[in-house]
């Protein structure tokens, strides 16, 4: 993900980057579309090609794009990366009842 924020931050001037919050709302806005995007169509981000990953919901079915837009404002809780100590899932699957699971369909981009 980092290397697709790259490769947009060069598109934006840098003049527009010097505001701080400008710069958090770019960025945000970045994540937001990309977490949606890959995970409605594939039900995967890049990093759950490469685990071989998908996200589905708790009961194992593809999830609904509210489902997924839920799962990625709720990546925005604070210390979410930190759910993950002692096992089980992160909060963003907790409150929108997901799970990520192996990948065991032959399927690529």
């Amino acid at each position: 993900m980092v290397i697709v924020f790259v490769i947009l931050l060069n598109f934006i001037p840098a003049s527009i980057l010097e505001n701080p919050l400008v710069s958090l709302l770019i960025i945000s806005g970045i994540f937001l579309v990309y977490y949606n995007m890959m995970e409605v169509v594939f039900q995967k981000t890049l990093g759950k090609f490469i685990t071989r990953t998908r996200v589905v919901t708790a009961n194992g079915r593809k999830p609904k794009e509210k489902d997924i837009i839920l799962r990625t404002f709720c990546r925005f809780i604070p210390f979410d990366n930190f759910s993950y100590i002692g096992g089980g899932n992160g909060f963003h699957d907790q409150f929108s009842k997901t799970k990520v699971i192996k990948d065991k369909r032959n399927r690529s981009f």
